[in-house]
């Protein structure tokens, strides 16, 4: 979602019930859980996982909007916003799309975080090595925060090749370039490591650095 219509209330409200995409995944009262982030932060992975543990519960995901989280928390509805350090998930999310603007995403990573920071006591942060290794630990944090009784397993080479293996399936169906699939792929990084060199001479980039770590101090 563009940052005009994330940000915004009637906008988010009116628009995003219009498009099936968004209407699928937005946050309702009738949301069990809302898992949010900067694109390329293991949104994919946390949600799949949560899924085969969960099937039972609707999680509202992958719309890349602050309002998506700053509605959940005026419905009360547990929510975990995911983060991954600026320099991969930036590189990564122009990997997808080599001709936007660098300076435009790395606005809108400084936009999504700085649009919630204020209601920070509303949702969990999980933060990317976190998610893909110890899950548990913010699934425990869920519960122990909002009373609820969601279920995750440890994490495990077999687990995570399920999820990887999702993942592909989704990609596959959905007819999904190499560059879209959320999962590593030598192709996608060897395209991420000329947009890093890219990143590091913006001069934009370093504002990205103290969100991040504000962020990485409230994560479980």
């Amino acid at each position: 979602m563009g940052n005009s219509l994330g940000n915004n209330q009637f906008l988010f409200d009116y628009f995003s019930p219009i498009f099936p995409r968004y209407r699928i995944h937005r946050v309702t009262a009738k949301t069990d859980i809302c898992i949010e982030g900067f694109p390329r932060s293991a949104n994919s992975f946390l949600t799949s996982i949560f899924a085969k543990y969960n099937p039972q519960f609707k999680c509202a995901d992958h719309l890349h909007a602050p309002m998506q989280i700053i509605k959940a928390s005026m419905l009360e509805i547990p929510c975990i916003v995911v983060i991954r350090n600026p320099l991969d998930a930036i590189a990564s999310t122009i990997a997808v799309d080599r001709s936007v603007s660098t300076t435009i995403v790395i606005k809108s990573y400084i936009n999504f975080y700085e649009s919630i920071w204020h209601i920070r006591n509303n949702f969990i942060t999980a933060e990317f090595s976190k998610i893909t290794n110890n899950p548990v630990d913010i699934i425990d944090a869920v519960n122990q925060r909002f009373n609820t009784n969601f279920v995750m397993g440890k994490m495990s080479s077999v687990v995570e090749q399920e999820v990887f293996t999702h993942l592909k399936k989704v990609k596959k169906k959905m007819r999904l370039s190499d560059t879209l699939v959320a999962v590593p792929t030598e192709a996608k990084e060897q395209i991420k490591q000329e947009i890093i060199k890219e990143l590091e001479q913006n001069n934009f980039f370093k504002e990205t650095e103290p969100i991040y770590k504000k962020f990485l101090s409230i994560a479980v």
